[in-house]
Parts: structure tokens; sequence; C-alpha cells
């Protein structure tokens, strides 16, 4: 019988996952350890025994028949055994798939049957998370939705037991994210800068170079000086200590439902109290006390901080570098209190102001900042400027852009009662978030019929580079003077409360 050595050869290294073998010091090719135990383990130690020799005789198809022969039988011998252990894993197989066959005709015999009904509710939106039925408040809450009676809550209070439990459910459940987006882009001065995520500050790494380009010259003569100014932007830390009665606002809340629409799932009054009361109060906490006029002011422990003192706000930045002039801050010179000008120096004031801005950002379309009272006066002045005939004889005549520029004025409501007028690209008027946003709301407390929230977040504002902001700013103007009035006078006469005196008392009760 000729057998071919080569394909034996094959068999073995197939086996050991090899292609080549190892020489010995005579240039034959032997086994390894490893390799002896992989090819044991297969084809059993006889074969191994009789492989090696073929190894070391260099055997070819027609020599060493014997040994070759052997080497067949003892391969046959190991084939036997694993041909058996497939052939019952086989029969394995064909017995299950027997079976799946089997149970596939019995279910195709039948007809599938059909599903249950159940209701849908049409165009309603998904609950943000489930609430407890058998809260007091929820109950008072269905029960107003079902008769259509308001004053459900005459006599009655919320359990704040649970009203905290719902809470701390609807904190936890992403609404946290509803809220942090809501703070940072609620107020409205939020649309017009640039958000940054930053830790505790931020200092931009950007440059202005001058002209850099110049007549050929074989020699290094460089030209262009680098001019700016990175400002550094302070993040400040807030909290929020916010307390409320439930009761006091239950009414209102079921009137909410009531008018909407709405099922309590959809409108807890967890989600009424933090959308309607307090998301709202930060918001304007931000917009009318800090992100304009807030001049930080560090207070000592256990001392009860304004939100005005919290941080600097963009006022209090441009009248403190007006003054010190060490931000590279373009100030306009001899800056005029548009307060008390009339509305024709203030068309006069604010065109120049357009018109002088450095020639290399008149290609950008950019705002000019400023309140809604020098708007006012602007626009006015710019119609009797122009006179009648020229569109401005409609009561919205015109848009808010500066003629024959790039710039358009846009108000604030930051700015209110300000004189300050100032431009800058959006991507130079930064807001800092934190890197690590809080929840916003951290804890909720119940003292007696009192629900207190607890919560921190932070923000900063500023300018990347002073170069890039040109500014307005009269040298004597206070922003911290006009928080409390609102940057209102005295025009409207208000009507002071009466103060209740014995006499009052009595003369209300005599003849009882």
């Amino acid at each position: 019988m000729k057998i071919d050595w080569k394909k034996i050869r094959d068999i073995g290294l197939n086996a050991m996952g090899v292609k080549t073998l190892a020489m010995d010091d005579k240039g034959k090719e032997v086994l390894s350890e490893d390799q002896r135990s992989l090819l044991s383990s297969k084809f059993g130690s006889e074969f191994v025994t009789v492989y090696e020799k073929n190894l070391a005789s260099m055997a070819k198809s027609d020599d060493s028949p014997i040994q070759l022969q052997n080497l067949m039988e003892a391969l046959g011998a190991a084939g036997t055994a694993d041909i058996e252990g497939l052939r019952t894993e086989l029969a394995a197989e064909r017995e299950r798939a027997a079976r799946l066959e089997t149970q596939v005709t019995t279910l195709s015999a039948s007809p599938e049957s059909k599903p249950s009904a159940h209701a849908v509710l049409v165009g309603a939106t998904t609950p943000s998370f489930r609430i407890d039925a058998n809260a007091i408040h929820n109950k008072i809450a269905a029960d107003t939705l079902t008769s259509g009676r308001l004053g459900a809550f005459e006599g009655n209070t919320i359990d704040v037991s649970e009203l905290k439990t719902e809470l701390g459910t609807y904190s936890s459940q992403g609404n946290k994210l509803d809220l942090i987006r809501d703070i940072y882009s609620g107020f409205t001065t939020a649309q017009f800068m640039t958000p940054i995520s930053a830790t505790e500050s931020y200092k931009a790494v950007r440059s202005h170079m001058t002209s850099v380009v110049q007549e050929f010259s074989p020699k290094w003569t460089p030209s262009g000086d680098a001019k700016f100014t990175a400002t550094a932007i302070l993040n400040r830390r807030h909290k929020i200590n916010f307390s409320i009665v439930p009761a006091d606002v239950g009414n209102s809340w079921l009137l909410h439902l009531y008018n909407e629409n709405k099922t309590p799932d959809q409108m807890p009054i967890t989600r009424y109290i933090v959308q309607n009361i307090l998301l709202p109060s930060i918001v304007q906490d931000i917009e009318l006390k800090m992100i304009g006029k807030g001049k930080y002011k560090e207070t000592a422990p256990g001392v009860v901080g304004k939100a005005e003192d919290s941080m600097d706000g963009i006022e209090t930045l441009l009248v403190a570098a007006s003054k010190s002039l060490d931000k590279g801050i373009n100030f306009y010179p001899d800056a005029v209190d548009l307060r008390s000008a009339t509305d024709a120096v203030v068309v006069e004031y604010i065109d120049n102001f357009a018109h002088n801005i450095t020639s290399k950002y008149q290609a950008i379309k950019m705002n000019i900042f400023l309140s809604s009272d020098i708007y006012l006066k602007y626009k006015r002045g710019y119609k009797v400027l122009w006179g009648a005939g020229s569109g401005t004889e409609k009561a919205d005549f015109g848009t808010g852009r500066v003629d024959f520029t790039n710039f358009s004025l846009q108000v604030l409501d930051c700015l209110y009662g300000s004189p300050i007028i100032f431009c800058t690209p959006k991507s130079n008027f930064i807001m800092l978030q934190n890197v690590n946003k809080p929840q916003v709301i951290t804890d909720v407390q119940k003292h007696n019929y009192e629900v207190r929230y607890y919560g921190e977040f932070w923000l900063g504002v500023g300018f990347a580079i002073g170069e890039m902001v040109f500014a307005s700013v009269p040298a004597t103007y206070d922003p911290q003077a006009t928080i409390n009035s609102g940057g209102s006078s005295d025009f409207w006469e208000t009507t002071k409360p009466v103060t209740q005196t014995s006499e009052v008392i009595n003369e209300g009760t005599e003849g009882v």
C-alpha cells in the first residue's frame, strides 16, 4: 500500500495549528512538549511515537512503509473515537429538529388567538413619572376634575410628606435635566450669549494679529503683533432656598388642570410648583438682579445673601473695566448718559458709536445691546428725523438695524434703566456653566405645613477677549442703584396702604 507521508504530516500540522515545525541542530523537524501533548490528546500516544519517527527519518511517500502503516492505523483508531462522538451529537440534533418540526406543524394547524382590546389615550402625552394615586392631593385633583367643581382645598391641607416623596420621584427620573436647561436658557439674555462649561473660571486662548503680510526680502523680518487681552471669567456657585405652603397653591393648581384639560398624572402638583412658581422665580432673579447688575459680595456663613450679591453682572464688569482700563475693552470717549439725552441726541450718538467701531469688525453682523428705554428714544428720534413719507409713518416701521452698518439694536432685559450700550460678537459674550452640572433641586424638607426646597447651580458671565468689546459707559453710573427701583421713575402714583388704628377699629364696631 502506498501512503503519502506529506498528507499525514499536514494532518498533524493542522491539528497543532502551525504551518512549520522547529528544527534541531541537524536540521531535522522536531516536536515541542506542548505539541506532543496536543497530538496525543487528539490521536493518542502511539500516533505521536510513529509521527516523530517519520519526522526523524524525513520519510517520503514510499519510505518506511511499516512505520507509515502504523501511523495510519493509529490515526484511524483515534479518528474512530472522534467519529463516534460526532455521530452521537448528530443523532441528538436530528431528534431536536424532529420535535421542532412537529411543533411547527401543530401550531400551523390551529388559528392564532386574537389579542384582547385595551384603551389607548389618543394624543395624550406620556407622563414623566407615575404618581401615587393614594396621595391626598391627587385624590382631591381627581375628584375635582370628575365633579367639575373647584374649591376642593377649602378646609383641607396637603400632606407634605406625600408631596416630598412625589417630588423626590419627579427629580430622580430625568426631569432635573429639563430644569437645568430651563435655568440656563430661560432668562431672555441667554439667547445672545455663548454657553461654555468650566469649573471655577475660564480664560480664552486666542489672539488678534495686526497685518502680517509684507514686501518680500531674503531676511527674517517678523511683523504683526499679537494684541489681545484674555479676561478671566469667574464662575460662581449659587444656592436655592425656597419655601412654599402647598395648600396655598392647591386651588390654582386645580384650576390649571381644569383649564388645560389634563389629568393629575400629566400635571402633578410637584411639577406645577417647580415649573410655575420655583423656576420663574429663579429665572427672574437671574435676569433682573444677577446677569446684568449683580455685584459679588462675599457673605459670612449663616448670613442671608441676596441674589444681586452672588455674582458680577455684565454692567458691573463694564463699569469696573472703564475705571481700570486694563481689560483691553474699547470704551467710547466722553460717554453720554443717554437716559437724560433727547431722542435726537440718542439717534446721533448711537449712529456715531456704530460707525466708529474698528473697521475690521464692520463686516461682522453684531448686536448693539441697550435698554428698552434707550431703544425707545432711538426709534422715536429716528422717526422724527426722517419724517413722513420715509416709511416711518407706520407704527412698526423699519428694523433695529443701524443705517449703513451690519449692526442691529437689541434690547436686553437685564439692562433695564441703564445708559450703557455695548457691542461684541456672540462668540465673545460668554455664559459659564459648570462642567459637572448639579441637580438644581438637591433636597426637600418638611416643616409643619411648609415645604422647603434646597438647590444649587453655577453661573458666570463675561467677555472672552477685551479687544472685541465696544462699549459706552458713563462715568457716574452705578448699576446697583437701579436694582430696587427696577429702573422706573416716580411717574406713577401708588396708593398708600391704610394703617389700621384703634380709632378705626372702634369706629367700625360702634353700636355693635
